[in-house]
């Protein structure tokens, strides 16, 4: 889910999901990089038409669960 305070919006979301799901993407890896209470760094390797791509996702607490703040890399 998106962070309420993301720069993102969440029409920005669904057309990078959308885009995704049609180039046939898979996450081939995850990896927590950084972490503190509030923050996390979430390392993703993202596989689709034969290529792989790192993708680095912010990650930051709203409500008690880790929500997605931005995306880089995709």
């Amino acid at each position: 889910m998106l962070h309420p305070n993301a720069p993102l919006g969440q029409a920005q979301v669904s057309a990078w999901a959308t885009g995704l799901s049609q180039l046939d993407a898979s996450v081939e890896g995850s990896e927590v990089t950084q972490e503190t209470e509030e923050r996390a760094t979430v390392e993703v390797t993202v596989s689709a038409q034969g290529q792989t791509q790192p993708v680095t996702l912010d990650m930051r607490t709203a409500n008690g669960e880790w929500r997605v703040y931005s995306v880089a890399g995709f």
